[in-house]
């Protein structure tokens, strides 16, 4: 929509804004403007039947303008009407969606809609052709028919009218020279004097011009009055045929509003019958299946319905996670014992999960990548993962049953092995060496290094990693007894 068409439509318009204005003028300015004759039998703007002529010439060039400007304004509507009822799509693009044309649907009520508006272009272009061919034709007829007469009015009063008027200017100046020499024979001292002329036959002179006019004013009063009856002659038909173009004009567009109505009257019947769920029962007829599976689910989807890619490799499996008693400490803090969620992953890492909700949102407290860390017994029922640099080391206490805390290690050194970065030292109990900042009141001084045990552990490794017997452990699949903090840090035991 344009800028202009917007402003427009924001502008709010009353009925008392458009309205037809009778005359632009006030009334008596208008009776100011022209003044009638007093006089006839001049044909020129001072005889009253001329000025009657050149009325009904006016009023007909008036009607001319008018129908001209209906005729142009009857044909851009026409036209306007015609380029809104293009913007109606039928059936629209989408058509297999919606109900078609021949039901009744939306498709229905925008066809009727648009055989509405195409039936008003009709009677625009109708209006403006019976307009063009009818009143103007008339008009044409009209004006022409005046104007001879009025031509035909002026050419015959008008000579005699100058001719009349010439008469009496020369009987004018005859009676001043017969006067000046009617005075002159009254004068004793010019008595015996002869004049220039004899006042009998100026006096003759004048009653010969004065029977010259009686008889032009007869002879004008018997045009004026001939012309007079061939107008009053002409007037009746020219007002019918006048009043007749108008009726006619009317009748027209009467006619062209009748049919829209009988057109509007079917159609908001036709539409008021529609079921305003005609097209929602279409829709789930036509397209029912694919509605009551969106995206191809039933609502019952599970996580494990879906196959990706790397799904089921071996680097995305875990070798054991459940509960245990755990502690993190480092040079800054140290924590207290805590229940949590640890996992153990083929690729070598072990996470540290608040709880095992946790661990489906994959979102870990603490995660050491076991290769790079050391791995050590540093007490019976204690094991120390360490891992960071000289300055900022961290190191995780692991509490439990020793048989759990022994496949624990087992399984953190597999994972080191798995990944081609092996332990860096070794205790007796793993081949792990603690580390040198592990002594502590809580981590006792690990036992010396056994060398006969430490290569004999390391071959139990390497013959289990290629027989790959070692499957992953699952909490619901316990491998000992986990020992779990009570209020009061010591530990009680727990299946894992």
């Amino acid at each position: 929509m344009s800028k202009s068409l917007q402003r427009r439509l924001q502008t709010t318009v009353r009925k008392s804004d458009i309205r037809v204005v009778t005359s632009s003028k006030p009334a008596v300015e208008a009776r100011r403007s022209f003044r009638a004759a007093q006089d006839t039998g001049s044909g020129d703007e001072n005889d009253i039947c001329h000025q009657r002529l050149t009325t009904w010439l006016g009023v007909v060039e008036n009607y001319q303008e008018y129908f001209q400007s209906m005729v142009a304004a009857e044909l851009d509507l026409a036209t306007v009407y015609a380029r809104i009822g293009d913007i109606l799509r039928v059936p629209v693009q989408e058509s297999v969606l919606l109900l078609p044309t021949s039901s009744d649907g939306v498709q229905a009520v925008t066809k009727r809609l648009k055989g509405f508006q195409q039936l008003m272009v009709e009677g625009h272009c109708t209006i403006s052709q019976a307009t063009k061919q009818d009143a103007l034709a008339t008009l044409k007829l009209l004006h022409a028919g005046v104007k001879e007469l009025k031509e035909s009015y002026s050419s015959t009063i008008q000579p005699m009218y100058n001719e009349l008027e010439q008469c009496k200017l020369s009987i004018d100046r005859r009676s001043r020279l017969l006067m000046v020499a009617i005075k002159a024979a009254d004068d004793s001292a010019s008595a015996g004097k002869e004049v220039v002329k004899d006042p009998f036959i100026i006096n003759l002179e004048v009653e010969a011009l004065l029977r010259k006019r009686a008889e032009i004013e007869n002879e004008l009063y018997r045009v004026a009055t001939a012309q007079q009856a061939r107008i009053r002659e002409f007037e009746p038909q020219f007002v019918s045929r006048l009043a007749e173009t108008v009726s006619s004009f009317m009748s027209v567009v009467s006619e062209q509003h009748k049919q829209l109505r009988l057109c509007a009257k079917r159609d908001v019947r036709a539409i008021g019958k529609i079921d305003e769920e005609s097209e929602w029962k279409h829709f789930i007829r036509s397209f029912g299946d694919v509605l009551a599976a969106p995206q191809a689910s039933d609502g019952q989807a599970q996580g494990d319905d879906y196959a990706y890619e790397g799904k089921g490799s071996e680097w995305v499996q875990v070798l054991r996670q459940g509960v245990v008693a755990l502690r993190e400490q480092s040079q800054l803090f140290r924590s207290t014992w805590q229940s949590k969620y640890g996992v153990v992953t083929t690729r070598g890492y072990f996470h540290v999960f608040r709880s095992q909700g946790d661990v489906v949102r994959g979102v870990p407290e603490t995660s050491v990548f076991l290769p790079r860390a050391r791995i050590a017994m540093v007490r019976a029922g204690t094991l120390q993962i360490s891992s960071g640099s000289k300055f900022n080391r961290c190191r995780i206490v692991i509490q439990d049953g020793a048989a759990s805390l022994d496949n624990w290690r087992l399984l953190m050194e597999s994972a080191c092995f798995r990944n081609a970065c092996p332990p860096s030292s070794s205790t007796d109990g793993g081949g792990l060496a603690t580390p040198p900042d592990s002594g502590s009141e809580e981590s006792p001084t690990c036992e010396r290094r056994h060398s006969s045990h430490l290569m004999a552990r390391r071959s139990a490794l390497s013959k289990a990693s290629r027989r790959r017997s070692l499957a992953p452990h699952h909490a619901d699949s316990p491998l000992g007894a986990a020992a779990t903090p009570t209020a009061r840090g010591r530990p009680f035991s727990a299946d894992v």
